[in-house]
């Protein structure tokens, strides 16, 4: 890549990120972030490690009298105090684990590292767009430009950083297919929890084994993924819900709050608590070939 052309994409990622770079809700929510100056063809971390799909192997849990602490907004929960938002973000986001916690040790990321991201991107809300409406979207949020470079198939092939119209395509696909992650995930990659929870897994090893930016490796990584604006908050972000994560006490008032909130809940007919809630979660995560991803060997690795 020539120094024009480097000079070029770092100009517009700066002024990407000068006029995007807030939000208002109260913990931000950056994009993914820094365009990689290197070819993507050679690494085998810019390629995502298997075509998954949807296999039935158990129905999705019908689910009863539900309800989750806060209210769903165009840039995630709202209308609640800091503390009720983030055991709000935790009801919702604990059912995405597995999957987690799979990429985390395929990659050899820190723990916690993937779920604290997720609960950051979109606070545990499937299939939540990014608020601004540019394109970004997963429950790790990606933009287009990126999920393509690390290997994955975006809707009509978009390869914008930021694309409003993709945008707007991207909400009329979950609005048409809410009810059918068989179906959205045909259109796009990102739609795939773990393909798009594994992407944002090989980007975070993939920056980290780049020079180092940051205090450590993976300080580092998280610096190019947020970007040098964002980056700080952000990383606030992850450790308070990474130190939430690892609090048994907290964890407790979740499940807790959890069953004050739904005494009458039921899954698949039967009375059901937290515990039996993130459990049936965590059995239907499986349907997107979570255990065959487990099973995976990169043979390409150096």
């Amino acid at each position: 890549m020539t120094f024009i052309r480097k000079s070029m994409l770092v100009m517009i990622f700066t002024m990407f990120t000068v006029l995007y770079g807030k939000n208002v809700s109260v913990l931000i929510t950056p994009e993914i972030g820094e365009v990689c100056e290197e070819t993507f063809s050679g690494h085998y971390l810019f390629h995502k490690p298997a075509n998954l799909g949807y296999l039935e192997f158990t129905k999705a849990p019908q689910i009863e009298n539900m309800c989750f602490l806060g209210d769903e907004g165009k840039y995630g929960l709202a209308n609640c105090d800091g503390h009720t938002r983030t055991v709000g973000i935790f009801m919702r986001a604990l059912r995405f684990e597995n999957i987690t916690t799979a990429v985390e040790e395929k990659y050899g990321l820190p723990k916690y590292t993937l779920l604290a991201m997720l609960m950051q991107e979109c606070n545990g809300i499937n299939y939540l767009p990014n608020g601004r409406n540019d394109g970004g979207i997963g429950l790790i949020h990606m933009q287009p430009a990126l999920a393509s470079q690390f290997g994955l198939k975006t809707y009509e092939g978009c390869q914008d950083l930021v694309c409003f119209n993709h945008g707007n395509e991207l909400r009329l696909l979950i609005t048409e297919y809410l009810t059918s992650p068989e179906m959205l995930i045909h259109f796009d990659d990102r739609f795939h929890p773990v393909l798009n929870i594994d992407a944002a897994g090989r980007m975070l090893k993939y920056y980290s084994e780049l020079k180092c930016i940051g205090k450590d490796a993976w300080d580092s990584a998280h610096k190019r993924y947020a970007g040098k604006y964002n980056y700080k908050q952000y990383t606030t972000n992850l450790r308070y819900f990474q130190a939430h994560l690892a609090d048994s006490t907290f964890l407790k008032e979740v499940e807790d709050r959890f069953n004050e909130l739904n005494p009458d809940l039921k899954i698949n007919g039967e009375p059901a608590d937290f515990k039996a809630f993130i459990a049936a979660n965590n059995e239907y995560n499986k349907n997107f070939e979570l255990d065959k991803y487990k099973d995976l060997f990169v043979s390409n690795r150096p």
